[in-house]
């Protein structure tokens, strides 16, 4: 498991480089939440099981308990334009506006999405 860390705004954020690592569950997560080094945490779009995307698999509300449960904030990068209407453009339209887990097109935008 392979981190790059960035300091953005006095934050350090550890963004997962691993390209052959798929987080398929909660133990996955927290196993890369305990190895990050910090509290900013940036994964990439395809790193996350397909059924991440499938609210009903309930997979998305299991993580994302976890990023509350321990105060980390995730910045998940790639193209989510594939979600323009539907439950889970929803999600992403609500995620982002909260700011503790964020949908973002590039580690710079999520960035600057976790600080504000």
């Amino acid at each position: 498991m392979k981190f790059v860390y960035y300091q953005h705004n006095d934050k350090t954020f550890a963004e997962l480089s691993s390209n052959n690592l798929e987080i398929n569950d909660t133990s996955d997560f927290l196993d890369i939440m305990a190895n990050a080094g910090s509290s900013n945490l940036l994964i990439h779009r395809n790193q996350l099981a397909k059924e991440f995307y499938d609210l009903n698999s309930g997979m998305a509300g299991e993580l994302l308990q976890k990023v509350s449960n321990y105060g980390v904030r995730l910045g998940i990068i790639g193209d989510h334009t594939d979600f323009d209407a539907g439950s889970m453009h929803d999600f992403i339209y609500e995620s982002n506006r909260n700011g503790q887990i964020v949908f973002a097109s590039q580690p710079e935008e999520a960035m600057n999405l976790m600080v504000s």
